[in-house]
């Protein structure tokens, strides 16, 4: 019955596009967190002017970021797709996923940015109590478009991007309706604030950051080539170990992107003796939690691999392809 909405093959796509997925959106999101440093350091300062301009000005390049990477990923989706040997059954699927995906980064950046400025003012619950709702309405609106609806990857992807939506159009109510009224920001007078210098510092700081996200993308895009090459099978495999490794790297990530804030804040004010004295806790207790979570959850499972084998044909394919490129590799041997 389950098959009948959501067939095998339409749920591997997302492996295959997770990683383009990745490498841009990881681009995008640190991008939105590098753009609200500055605001933190002139939070931190008190430097209510500065700080006006420096989110205008970052609400700027995020309007740019967004329209050019639109349009850009987009355009490029079928070819990148093509380029990392997206098996052929999972080939038209992983293009409507990844394009509706990419059609919709102006959401994505809208609640990275806006989320970034909450925290940066001292925010950073109401963000992750925007995200929850988020997160359960995509969980509803998965089900609605794919079950009662009949849709496939097209209705995951548009589920997405509408709770994405959600959560960062919640953010800039929040922002307007409260922390701006608190800290007294007023943005009546927008062209006094554009400013060439705030720009060019926040791309300064924003862009490197960005690219810092996308550099692990990049080894993660080169295995999705080699593991797309053994075959649909070996991409399920993937999918589900994907899944397992994001519950340890993604509270990482975001533990760092409360320490850039949290770094940025105390820099403005001119207390790096806050830094010196909260950096090497925060490592440690990072360190320990993902080692706790860790053996919380395999400390007693067994990896079996030959039930794994017997389940899923991941086994046979890779013998098979390695006993391939032993015989290409022997014809090719000098006598």
């Amino acid at each position: 019955r389950g098959h009948r909405y959501y067939p095998a093959p339409r749920r591997r796509n997302r492996s295959v596009s997770y990683a383009l997925n990745f490498l841009i959106l990881g681009f995008v999101q640190g991008a939105c967190v590098g753009f609200g440093i500055p605001a933190a350091e002139t939070f931190g300062a008190k430097d209510k002017d500065g700080l006006q301009k420096y989110l205008l000005n970052g609400a700027l390049l995020c309007l740019v970021l967004s329209v050019v990477f639109t349009v850009l990923t987009t355009l490029m989706a079928g070819p990148l797709l093509r380029l990392i040997h997206t098996p052929e059954e999972l080939y038209a699927d992983a293009v409507l996923y990844i394009r509706l995906i990419f059609l919709g980064i102006p959401a994505t950046v809208l609640y990275n940015y806006a989320s970034s400025v909450l925290r940066a003012l001292g925010d950073s619950r109401h963000p992750f109590y925007f995200l929850l709702v988020a997160s359960v309405v995509n969980i509803l609106l998965d089900y609605l478009f794919i079950v009662p609806l009949g849709m496939g990857v097209d209705g995951a992807a548009i589920a997405t991007v509408l709770s994405q939506l959600l959560s960062g159009g919640l953010c800039v109510y929040w922002f307007f309706t409260r922390t701006a009224k608190l800290e007294g920001l007023s943005f009546r007078q927008p062209r006094t604030l554009l400013s060439a210098g705030h720009c060019k510092r926040l791309a300064y700081i924003g862009l490197p950051m960005g690219f810092e996200y996308s550099v692990s993308a990049i080894g993660a895009v080169i295995m999705q080539d080699a593991i797309n090459l053994l075959g649909s099978t070996a991409v399920a495999a993937q999918t589900a170990g994907e899944k397992i490794r994001q519950m340890f790297t993604l509270p990482m990530e975001s533990v760092g992107m409360a320490m850039a804030t949290y770094v940025g804040q105390n820099h403005g004010a001119r207390r790096t003796d806050r830094i010196r004295q909260v950096f090497p806790q925060r490592v440690l207790v990072v360190n320990r939690a993902k080692s706790k979570t860790f053996f919380a959850f395999f400390q007693n499972e067994t990896l079996n691999l030959s039930d794994i084998a017997s389940k899923m044909d991941i086994f046979d394919v890779c013998v098979h392809k390695n006993s391939r490129f032993r015989t290409r590799k022997t014809k090719n041997a000098p006598s």
